[in-house]
């Protein structure tokens, strides 16, 4: 939190000696994804594509014609999906996340540039559910996770000029989480969890690869006004 402080203190003094700051909101969809070592490698439990979005406000500071960087504060949610058996019985699960994110990204290029940088995640939100052929479940697994997460991003943005100052974003932007944030697994097992239970039956993979790291690939569109 204080590194963030820091960064934005620092973009805040950047903002007052440039001329060309550019102050808007964005909104994406996203294909999200909770990695983790443990799943993909097992047999018995599969990741099922799923989709996410994040919104918010942006802050982009011109510091030449080519150069810039920009920040964002973003309400995000992932979800990730699965699919499985265990036991000999199917079941669908899902986790959801609901993060409050803050990319400080460098930009390069003007009318088409490129982003790249780092996200600060705190995460304030947690849920997981499982359903089987006759029976269901839901849970609060917020403890499950880590309080924050890290990651670096990269995009391409095309900005359109309209009006008086608009601008109008069509972007791409790909962020790969870098810390483990723990969790659990599709059937809602932690790994402190799995070193407790034996499951060699059901579990091609145990608690050693139990590593959980968040990738999102995602468009967005939004909108900016020159001050």
């Amino acid at each position: 939190m204080k590194s963030i402080i820091v960064l934005m203190s620092v973009l805040s003094s950047v903002a007052s000696f440039s001329q060309n700051v550019n102050l808007g909101a964005k909104y994406a969809v996203n294909s999200t994804w909770l990695l983790n070592k443990q799943v993909g490698e097992d047999n018995n439990q599969s990741y099922t594509m799923t989709f996410g979005h994040d919104f918010g406000g942006i802050v982009h500071v011109k510091l030449a014609e080519q150069f810039g960087i920009k920040s964002e504060v973003l309400a995000n949610t992932t979800i990730q999906k699965y699919s499985g058996e265990l036991s000999g019985i199917d079941y669908k699960s899902v986790i959801e996340l609901k993060t409050l994110d803050v990319p400080i990204m460098l930009t390069v290029g003007n009318k088409f540039y490129f982003e790249a940088g780092f996200v600060f995640s705190f995460i304030n939100k947690a849920e997981y559910e499982l359903s089987a052929s006759n029976f269901s479940s839901y849970e609060n697994v917020k403890e499950n996770f880590e309080e924050t997460n890290n990651a670096i991003a990269i995009g391409l943005v095309k900005s359109f000029e309209f009006g008086d100052g608009f601008h109008f974003l069509m972007g791409l932007r790909a962020t790969k989480g870098v810390k483990d944030i723990k969790g659990i697994n599709s059937m809602g097992y932690t790994k402190e969890e799995l070193e407790n239970l034996e499951l060699t039956d059901y579990i091609d993979f145990g608690a050693d690869e139990f590593k959980t790291s968040s990738l999102t690939v995602g468009l967005y569109v939004g909108l900016t006004l020159a001050l």
